[in-house]
């Protein structure tokens, strides 16, 4: 079920980051997109965590340790890697590539886990 959870939240912030230019052009539409960004980054953060710590439990009970370590050192990672895109496109582009740039991390993001979900049989 939790899988089912996650994929939603990742396929709802993909949708809000791509529309978010459109969100840009109005003051309360583009609160209203941040607020639903917002709102999907901070729910879905502690459950994938606790969903990577349950697999590594349940499938490599000797590496909790290990999997505890790299959840907090892959959550930094990503948060420079998209921290550096999101930098570039706007430099670039704009504020309107912003939301679009990020949407390919949460696109990218949304297909690994319905590929993992596939794999651990949880679809």
């Amino acid at each position: 079920m939790i899988y089912y959870k996650i994929i939603c939240f990742l396929a709802i912030q993909a949708v809000t980051l791509v529309t978010f230019p459109l969100f840009l052009q109005y003051q309360i539409l583009g609160v209203i997109g941040v607020m639903i960004l917002g709102l999907t980054m901070y729910l879905n953060n502690s459950p994938i965590q606790l969903h990577f710590m349950d697999i590594a439990e349940r499938e490599y009970p000797q590496s909790i340790v290990i999997a505890s370590a790299f959840n907090s050192i892959f959550s930094n990672i990503g948060i420079a890697l998209e921290s550096a895109a999101a930098g570039w496109s706007f430099e670039t582009f704009g504020l309107v590539s912003v939301g679009p740039t990020g949407a390919i991390f949460a696109i990218v993001a949304l297909m690994v886990s319905i590929s993992l979900s596939k794999s651990l049989n949880a679809i």
